[in-house]
């Protein structure tokens, strides 16, 4: 189990992999076809992954080929890997009488000729250039046992770590928790690293994992986004002495699998990377970091819905390792966790440094003088940060220039025809659905009346990186989007132009809160904050303040103290006031009670079906037909709770229409059996093959 193998398929060749071995006289002898060749001299998937990959199958209610795609780099999968192979000539072979044997097959002989003048060997590329059709050829010489086949290990470093390399003096604090967490490093166990922004958790992960590297083990390290990848990976392997492997879905597939193998044969002893690195194959696994724990990242909303999270706990508990999650604002259902004694807190509550936490100051819209979205008391703050050459972020949770675009005479608002959201107006002049990606030219007339009265209202990142340009016009001003960070490199570029000072302001959405450190910014301004205040999805809130503690904690972390200034038309809200306080502490503890009342997560346990279809009615016939199936297992299960069907939040994406069924239950088991049960049902009916469907287990997005 675990390897790979080329299986005929129909007329074509694929690669499988061993999932399991069983004896049956069901098949009669002539119905079985034998396999073609083996890949692998040994597992790809070892044996502790495969319970991982297992369990992730089971829980997310999965087939488990579709969970070993998503662990596995795409290399490995669609057909034989010819780039990780190399040919060799089989031992002890009578030259002269090969060479007699091929006399009538001139491709086979050629290439057996070209390996010998090549040290008895040749690799994919080299095969390639020699010869065209040379894949039948080799196979044929593969058959004849003339020639072997093996997976090429490409160089890795050696693992000696820099002498140079040295970590920074810990604060008391620091201390104190890496005492902490080390008395349980040998065995599983969960910490909730909690710590201000600032605080010093990075260092604490790098004395932890030299701890763990000293014993000869291997540390994952896991984060939510791509964009704190280099940033960390460059903290790591200068500080700890080792090269890291990385993984992430923007790499090549050939870094993909390089890194992959390296960790998978012990050769990288450091393994940083995003959600799907967890599955990564790591025989010496010695301690898991997970950084910004609560990020929604680490979810999967497409394909096999994981969380990375939940599957990396699973993952140290299953292979007997300790875990340590970090964030300034872990998920409730951390601290959830925490209460129940799951897991246990370590904090860090003060900046390392001296620095001090940044003082908070709400700018009541209502109250000021507002130009274009922009507060006078805002403009004259970042105009003083400018003169004082300190650095200024922005943050504004929207992309483009103007999210809606309206006719003044008839009132028409330019909408998507693909799905059921607005067009948001870019600054060249073109309408973007930020759903399904369509594109169109804006026009100067309105579509339904054909007058010229279309305005834009509303502020996305590129209006508010005009209007600063107008203001400041001998300011370096950048913004750090998604429609900027599309262009390779663009991301990496930007960053570094803020760690160098080549900028003076930062323009940018959530990507801003992602744990970057600034050490030059001083000021940080929030626009269009409310956006998230009375959102329809229970985690809107939870969301929202992790995201505005987040990108305040940007501020201030340097030598010269930090400021940040809100804009908002409720100043006097409870979420503001836990804001201001640096008291994220007080507002989990009462949106914990918010959602035990409710009957939300952390105390119920959800899962979500989806359907879709081109035609409208098609996903609400389906979920009903479902639903009435379920009728007579809801008396087994008493504690679960359907609710629906009914049109989804966004009723139409894509060229879709969709609807959903949401499960509720008290109990985690009963849901698992209930759903297994049910899933079962109708998809052993035909129900299942008028519409495209999906679960969700433990979903974070309602809509």
């Amino acid at each position: 189990p675990g390897m790979r193998l080329v299986v005929p398929f129909g007329r074509r060749k694929l690669t499988g992999l061993v999932v399991r071995f069983k004896t049956t006289t069901d098949v009669p002898a002539g119905k079985i076809r034998s396999v073609s060749s083996l890949v692998d001299r040994r597992p790809v998937i070892s044996p502790p992954l495969f319970s991982l990959l297992r369990w992730t199958a089971d829980y997310y209610q999965q087939p488990l080929g579709e969970v070993i795609k998503v662990a596995l780099p795409a290399a490995y999968l669609p057909r034989v890997a010819d780039l990780t192979k190399t040919y060799r000539l089989s031992g002890s072979l009578a030259i002269a009488d090969v060479r007699r044997s091929l006399k009538k097959a001139p491709n086979q002989l050629k290439i057996f000729e070209f390996m010998l003048e090549n040290q008895c060997r040749a690799a994919h590329e080299q095969l390639q250039l020699l010869m065209g059709g040379w894949r039948a050829a080799v196979n044929s010489l593969i058959r004849k046992k003339i020639v072997e086949v093996t997976v090429s290990q490409q160089d890795w470093p050696a693992e000696s770590p820099d002498k140079n390399a040295t970590l920074q003096k810990l604060s008391k604090e620091q201390e104190n928790v890496i005492t902490q967490i080390s008395a349980h490093i040998d065995c599983f166990k969960v910490s909730l690293l909690q710590g201000v922004t600032g605080s010093g958790k990075t260092e604490v992960y790098l004395h932890l994992a030299q701890q763990v590297l000293g014993a000869g083990k291997q540390v994952l390290v896991l984060v939510p986004e791509i964009a704190l990848t280099p940033q960390l990976v460059s903290r790591f392997e200068q500080r700890l002495g080792y090269k890291a492997a990385v993984l992430h879905s923007s790499l090549s597939e050939k870094t993909r699998r390089l890194s992959w193998q390296a960790a998978a044969t012990s050769q990288a002893r450091v393994i940083l990377g995003t959600r799907s690195a967890v599955f990564t194959s790591m025989p010496d696994l010695g301690l898991i970091i997970l950084d910004e724990e609560h990020d929604m990242s680490y979810k999967q909303q497409e394909g096999v819905r994981y969380h990375a999270r939940d599957v990396a706990i699973m993952r140290a508990k299953q292979e007997n390792v300790s875990i340590v999650m970090g964030s300034a604002t872990p998920s409730l259902e951390s601290l959830a966790n925490v209460i129940r004694g799951r897991y246990q807190l370590c904090e860090l509550k003060k900046r390392v440094a001296r620095a001090v936490m940044p003082d908070i100051h709400m700018l009541s819209l209502d109250q000021l003088k507002v130009c274009q979205g922009l507060s006078i008391t805002l403009i004259k703050a970042i105009e003083k940060n400018l003169k004082r050459k300190q650095q200024t972020l922005i943050f504004i949770n929207r992309r483009g220039y103007a999210p809606i675009v309206i006719c003044r005479q008839c009132g028409e608002t330019a909408c998507c025809e693909h799905c059921h959201a607005r067009l948001i107006y870019h600054h060249d002049g073109s309408l973007h659905c930020h759903h399904c990606g369509a594109v169109e030219s804006a026009g100067d007339v309105c579509r339904s009346c054909q007058s010229s009265s279309i305005v834009k209202l509303g502020q996305g990142t590129q209006r508010i990186e005009q209007l600063l340009k107008e203001f400041f016009p001998k300011a370096r001003i950048s913004r750090l989007d998604r429609d900027v960070t599309r262009k390779k490199n663009q991301l990496e570029s930007v960053l570094e132009s803020m760690i160098e000072r080549q900028v003076d302001i930062l323009i940018g959405t959530q990507m801003l809160t992602k744990g970057h450190d600034f050490p030059m910014v001083t000021l940080v301004g929030i626009i269009n904050a409310d956006q998230g205040l009375f959102g329809l999805d229970f985690h809107a809130t939870e969301t929202m303040i992790q995201q505005l503690i987040q990108v305040s904690g940007r501020a201030g972390r340097g030598k010269n103290p930090g400021k940040v200034l809100i804009q908002t038309h409720f100043p006097e809200h409870y979420l503001y006031g836990h804001i201001c306080r640096h008291d994220y502490g007080g507002f989990a503890m009462r949106e914990l009670k918010l959602r035990q009342q409710a009957g939300f997560p952390p105390y119920h346990y959800l899962a979500l079906i989806r359907a879709w279809d081109k035609k409208e009615p098609a996903p609400m016939k389906f979920l009903s037909a479902i639903k009435r199936l379920s009728t007579d297992l809801q008396s087994e299960f008493p504690m679960i709770k359907i609710m629906g069907p009914v049109y989804s939040p966004m009723a139409k994406l894509k060229n879709r229409y969709r609807a959903q069924i949401l499960v509720s239950s008290s109990s985690r088991s009963a849901r698992q059996h209930f759903l297994k049960k049910w899933i079962g049902l109708f998809e052993d009916s035909k129900l299942t093959k008028s519409v495209r469907w999906s679960i969700d287990v433990d979903p974070l997005d309602l809509y």
